[in-house]
């Protein structure tokens, strides 16, 4: 299964790169189900996504990783039409940049001109 969803991934133009985080999700939905990922059903998607969002707590990242792994496996390994499939993404953080204040800027300039 893993082989075959290996050889869709990269007839679709995935690289090795993406492959081999997406087969390692799909390895550990295997696991998690405790049988083939093929022989999943929708409601163990679902439940297999919320339990990686609440108790797995993982990266935005790392579960978008995860969703389209699955996402992929499903639709073009594999042909099925779930909603679950049609999830929007995790949204990333935003995080804002450190901004030093006028002060520290003085004195961080002070510190680089008495370097010269």
């Amino acid at each position: 299964m893993l082989q075959q969803f290996s050889e869709d991934l990269n007839i679709v133009g995935l690289s090795e790169r993406t492959q081999e985080p997406y087969c390692r999700a799909l390895h550990k939905f295997a696991t998690y189900l405790g049988k083939w990922a093929d022989q999943a059903t929708e409601k163990q998607l679902r439940k297999y996504l919320i339990h990686i969002l609440d108790e797995r707590k993982h990266s935005a990242s790392k579960l978008n990783i995860i969703h389209q792994a699955l996402k992929q496996f499903y639709t073009i390994s594999f042909r099925r039409d779930w909603e679950v499939l049609k999830l929007a993404r995790v949204q990333q953080e935003q995080k804002l940049p450190i901004v030093l204040s006028v002060g520290k800027v003085q004195i961080f300039l002070k510190l680089v001109s008495n370097r010269q």
